[in-house]
Parts: C-alpha cells; structure tokens; sequence
C-alpha cells in the first residue's frame, strides 16, 4: 500500500473514522437521472444509515436549475427540510459552471458564494477547483482558492488538474498564505488509477495528498452488474462496454467476486472497502439511483478485508493499468 502520514495532514485524515459511513455520496446524477423524489429517499436513507459526506458541484444537472432541481438545490432543500446543517458535510466544486466558468479570483468567489446559497449552509466542508481551465495563473487558481478558507471552504482542494500545474498551485500558495491544498479529487478505483498513480509517484507535489476517489465503482463496472448483462443499453453500460472489454477487466472482477463471496457482501462492497484501506484515500465517492443501492456503503464499512487479498487486488488493478499502457 502507498502510505502517506503527517501532522498537518491530521484533521482531514480522520474523515475516514469520522463518521460511522466513511463513504461520500455522490451527487452527480441528481436532478439529471435521478428525478427530486428519488433524491430525497436516497439523502434520507444515506443519513439514517450514518453518512454524512455528500459530494456536488455548481455545473451538476444545470439545466434543471431554472426549476431548481439541480443537484446543488436538490440536497440544499432536503438539509433544511431534515434540518441537519450541523452534521452534513457537503464538498462542492467550481471552475465549470456555465456563466461562472473558469478560476480567475473573482469567479472563484462569485461562484462560491452562489453555491453556498443553493445549498443553504454559511460553509461548505470543502470547495474544489471542479478541473483546471489551463489559463489562469496559479498564482490567481491560489489567490482564489486561499480566500475560501475560513469563510466559505474549512478546506480547500483541486479536480482534474496535471502535475504541473498542481505543483504552480501549490508553490503559489505555500509563497503567499498558509492555505494548502490537501486534497485532489480523480478518478480512482481498482479499475482507473492512472492519474492518480501518476501524482502520487510524483516527488515534486508537496505531499500528503490525500485522494477523494470519485467514481469509486467505475460508474457501475466494480458491482458487477454489467458483466453479463443482456437486453436494453443505457449510458452507464454503454460505457462500461466499451472501456472495461479486456479479458484481465473480467479477472479482476472474478477476484472481487471470490472476495465477496468469503464476506458474504457485493462486490461493490469489497470495492468501496479496498478503497477505504488504501493509505492515500481519504474519502470514496459513489453515486446511487436507488436507496437500496446504499447496502453496499454499509457492508464497506462493516468488513476489512485482508492484507493478502487487498495486494491481490492491487496487484490485478496496476497490472491493468499496465495493460493499458502497453496498448
């Protein structure tokens, strides 16, 4: 396992025994394939089972915001309807929102200050930089990111942005605040790990890191649901089908299902879990479209697997990546 330990890094490292639920719910489909009613069920259910982590953004199902009904609104009403302000923590991300486009100072916290108000709390627990618009100077990217904290953001972090750029972020902020940033969200699962392993190996970002992982079941292929499956295509397996077709996807999803079988969990289950003892993962994200669905988050956080079968696992994951690579 990659590990990653330090002092400063000791307040966002207790997110994962923070919570009874150490898994972040995504918010990416509601208000787009998950209808309003939907998305209550799932939130009330998701805080029933002891979650607390929800992941959003400004540029989620913005067509649907005219009616209010973009993911922002969607769990900003659903807080103050349960009246649990004090309890959720809610990650959003800026930078892709159409009208608010971008990481210049100033649509930084224009874009901020519209999200908190949708979601109807005075601080998010973290505002990301949704992805790198490759323009703006680090030193603006850190200029707004730093004016967050405290005010709007406890944290802050970054999407989607390249080593090199990363890096100017970061030796930007170091040079002109105290504000670091703790964190980057990719997409990291046993079966997309490329740009993670390529931060992670890098030594010069200014480390720990910690990793949100969103897509943490590589929309929907770490549950097995698509291996198999016959009859109507939609999105998600279309996907699936077409970047998840190697013979080593099937290896390692019949060695996730040998785990889960010993546990007597899914394997979307043992997925989330190997995630969760990952030493540079401080927070997987999924998303659901039912409330059942949520099974797997409390079967993550009831089971730890083996030192022997999370290497196997890891072993299987990197050689895909290798796969990958060669082709």
């Amino acid at each position: 396992m990659l590990t990653v330990s330090s002092s400063e890094m000791a307040n966002v490292w207790k997110w994962k025994s923070s919570v009874s639920i150490p898994v972040g719910l995504g918010g990416s489909a509601f208000g787009w394939i998950v209808t309003p009613g939907a998305t209550d069920a799932i939130l009330d259910r998701f805080f029933d089972i002891g979650g607390r982590f929800i992941d959003t953004s400004d540029g989620y199902s913005y067509a649907a915001r005219p009616q209010a009904e973009d993911s922002e609104n969607l769990i900003g009403s659903w807080v103050k309807r349960r009246g649990v302000e004090s309890e959720i923590r809610i990650i959003t991300k800026v930078g892709l929102c159409p009208g608010v486009e971008g990481l210049a100072p100033t649509v930084i916290a224009r874009a901020a200050e519209a999200s908190l108000d949708r979601l109807g709390i005075p601080m998010a627990e973290a505002i990301l930089a949704h992805a790198d618009d490759g323009v703006t100077a680090p030193e603006q990217i850190a200029e707004g990111l730093a004016a967050l904290v405290g005010s709007r953001a406890r944290h802050v972090g970054v999407s989607h942005f390249s080593r090199e750029r990363l890096v100017a972020t970061q030796a930007a902020l170091r040079h002109s605040s105290s504000v670091t940033i703790e964190f980057v969200q990719e997409e990291f699962s046993l079966a997309e790990r490329s740009g993670i392993d390529e931060l992670l190996g890098c030594a010069d970002i200014n480390r720990p890191l910690g990793i949100i992982c969103s897509a943490a079941l590589a929309r929907g292929f770490l549950t097995g649901k698509f291996q198999h499956a016959v009859g109507r295509v939609g999105a998600r397996q279309a996907f699936v089908n077409e970047h998840y077709r190697q013979r080593a996807h099937n290896e390692l999803l019949d060695r996730i299902r040998r785990v889960a079988d010993e546990h007597e969990v899914t394997p979307a289950a043992i997925s989330l879990r190997w995630l969760l003892q990952h030493d540079s993962v401080i927070l997987p994200l999924a998303s659901v479209t039912t409330s059942a669905q949520l099974d797997a988050f409390t079967q993550a956080a009831s089971i730890e697997i083996s030192d022997a079968a999370w290497q196997a696992l890891d072993s299987l994951s990197a050689a895909l990546y290798d796969n990958q690579e060669d082709h």
